[in-house]
């Protein structure tokens, strides 16, 4: 890190029970030139898309926050599970890359 940012500081793991499942969670508190957001995403609570950028590209993945098997879409499986299947579990998360710039 650059002299001048300030220097992080860590909250200590928690597990805690969100939505019937355990997390763990840690939380840089500072600003380290990366950015992490999360938009919630139609059809159920669980699907977000999660988004990692830096000065250089953007990552995001979506993701289902319960789900342990992903969703396989057929034709025929109608619109609500067209909507679905592209959020993973956590697991099997598809990370894209993009660069920032061009």
């Amino acid at each position: 890190m650059f002299p001048a940012y300030p220097p992080p500081s860590f909250t200590q793991w928690t597990t805690r029970e969100v939505h019937g499942f355990f997390a763990e969670s840690m939380f840089l508190i500072s600003h380290t030139g990366t950015h992490v957001d999360a938009h919630p995403r139609p059809v159920s609570p669980f699907n977000w898309t999660v988004f990692v950028s830096d000065d250089e590209a953007h990552e995001f993945a979506h993701i289902n926050l319960v789900r342990k098997v992903a969703r396989r879409y057929q034709p025929g499986d109608g619109f609500i599970a067209r909507l679905q299947a592209p959020y993973l579990p956590l697991e099997q998360a598809i990370w894209v890359t993009r660069p920032r710039y061009g």
